[in-house]
C-alpha cells in the first residue's frame, strides 16, 4: 500500500513533462498582427484545476510562412507581437520583466516557404 502511494507522485511528476511546445494540435485563437500577418494560439499542455494552461504561440500568413516564436501561460508569462513596417517585433515577458526579444523581417519570413513543414 505504501509503496502505491509513493508511485502515484512519481507518475505525475514524470508525465508533467511529456508534451510538445510546438504542438498545433488544440487551436485556441488568432490575432491579427498586422495586414495579412496573424497571431495562432494553440494550447499545449491545459491544467485545468492544477495550473495555468501552457500556450504555444506561432506568426503566419497562412501562405508562405509558419513560425514558433515561444510558449508562454496566462498567469506569468507573456508574449507580445508588434509590427512596424517590415519588421516583427516578439517581445516575452515573465512577470512583467523583458526575458526574450526576437526581431523577424516580414520579406524574410515570406520567403521562408515552409506552410506545410510541421
Amino acid at each position: 500500500m505504501l509503496r502505491k502511494l509513493f508511485s502515484i507522485p512519481f507518475i505525475l511528476l514524470l508525465c508533467s513533462g511529456c508534451w510538445d511546445e510546438k504542438s498545433r494540435e488544440k487551436f485556441r485563437m488568432s490575432n491579427n498582427v498586422c495586414n495579412d500577418i496573424t497571431a495562432e494560439t494553440y494550447t499545449v499542455f491545459g491544467q485545468g484545476a492544477f495550473g495555468a494552461d501552457l500556450y504555444g504561440e506561432w506568426i503566419t500568413d497562412s501562405v508562405n510562412f509558419r513560425v514558433f516564436v515561444g510558449t508562454h501561460d496566462i498567469q506569468y508569462t507573456l508574449i507580445r507581437i508588434k509590427c512596424m513596417d517590415d519588421t516583427l517585433t516578439v517581445v516575452k515577458t515573465d512577470e512583467g520583466r523583458m526575458v526574450e526579444t526576437k526581431t523577424y523581417s516580414i520579406a524574410e519570413l515570406k520567403a521562408l516557404k515552409n506552410i506545410d513543414e510541421d
